[in-house]
């Protein structure tokens, strides 16, 4: 969210956007806007990204007015949670926050998704609700950060969060055999420690702790610093839903993604030019040596990942926000101060 709406602030000749509580929250507290709905007071917009809590769904549905709209924002699948998955509980079959992210979304203005997966999804649940398909960008400069910084061992690397741990085991035992392979490697784990699901020896790795993206944009950024990145996801209902983000941050760092033929890469990632995709398991480590023994493959295909990553960036697709939330008001709409429209 603070991307897209912090270039549509930037861009846009007439909109303010303001972020209320853009970080506050989890699994089981509301959103505190909905707990002081005076903060809304004076917007045509409020974009919610997956509030999920009952106790706001009264002020949510008095938000909604001839003056302002509500947009309900949605980057998973929470109906198909692995039970893997430390959100799973939260959101089993049954439960408030998956009922409260149910009556969310009917109520909403509009329902915006990242995926196509996503929308199809959202509009078989939400009939009656328009769905529309925002996908992930990223910030330009962060294709501008050094990409030749890189000290000591070439390194094979992951990012990501505690829902992934079924889809590193997938890659364990080729990166424990890659590791002996080239011994000049080291393996690095950003987010959750998953060394020991792939099989990387502590002498040969390192971990560096989850960065919220949202809190030190570059830093986050800075830290996904490795030559070779793997994205493994098992093909479940869960994980069609995900968008390419994954292998989109590594191009911008100069990585080659190494990534599984399912929904979300397949449609990003080009066999063999800008990344690869892996359809079977000992594909992994057949990929992986490829780049690794081969410089200059990993050069040339460095390259097509960072052109990519530049068709990619938020400064190309920022209009996509501006029309899907200036076709929530009518063409002779007038906005409540008359002057500019505001989102918060």
């Amino acid at each position: 969210m603070y991307v897209p709406l912090r270039a549509l602030a930037e861009h846009a000749d007439d909109v303010t956007v303001d972020f209320v509580s853009a970080l506050a929250g989890d699994y089981v507290t509301s959103d505190p806007l909905l707990e002081r709905p005076e903060q809304a007071d004076g917007y045509d917009i409020y974009a919610a990204q997956r509030v999920n809590h009952f106790g706001g769904l009264g002020v949510w549905r008095r938000m909604m007015s001839h003056v302002r709209r509500t947009v309900y924002e949605n980057d998973d699948d929470v109906w198909h949670i692995d039970r893997s998955n430390p959100a799973y509980e939260h959101y089993a079959e049954g439960s408030d926050i998956r009922e409260a992210v149910q009556r969310y979304c009917d109520t909403a203005n509009l329902i915006t998704v990242t995926t196509p997966y996503l929308a199809e999804l959202h509009r078989e649940m939400s009939p009656g609700v328009p769905v529309t398909i925002l996908p992930n960008y990223i910030p330009e400069w962060a294709l501008d950060l050094n990409h030749d910084d890189r000290q000591g061992h070439p390194r094979i690397g992951w990012a990501g969060g505690a829902s992934h741990k079924k889809d590193l085991k997938v890659v364990g035992n080729s990166v424990s055999r890659f590791l002996k392979r080239f011994p000049d490697w080291h393996m690095y784990v950003n987010g959750v420690d998953y060394r020991k699901e792939v099989g990387a020896p502590l002498d040969r790795s390192s971990h560096i702790p989850w960065l919220p993206v949202c809190r030190d944009p570059k830093l986050y950024y800075r830290s996904i610093d490795f030559d070779i990145g793997l994205c493994p996801l098992l093909d479940t209902a869960f994980s069609r839903s995900k968008s390419p983000i994954k292998a989109l941050e590594y191009m911008a760092r100069g990585i080659v993604p190494v990534a599984s033929d399912v929904e979300p890469y397949r449609r990003f990632i080009r066999h063999g030019e800008n990344g690869f995709l892996v359809k079977r398991e000992h594909e992994w480590l057949y990929y992986m040596s490829e780049l690794a023994s081969d410089s200059e493959l990993r050069a040339t295909m460095r390259e097509a990942a960072l052109e990519s990553a530049r068709e990619n960036v938020i400064e190309r697709h920022w209009r996509e926000w501006e029309d899907a939330y200036r076709a929530l008001f009518p063409v002779n709409w007038r906005f409540q101060d008359d002057v500019s429209s505001k989102c918060a």
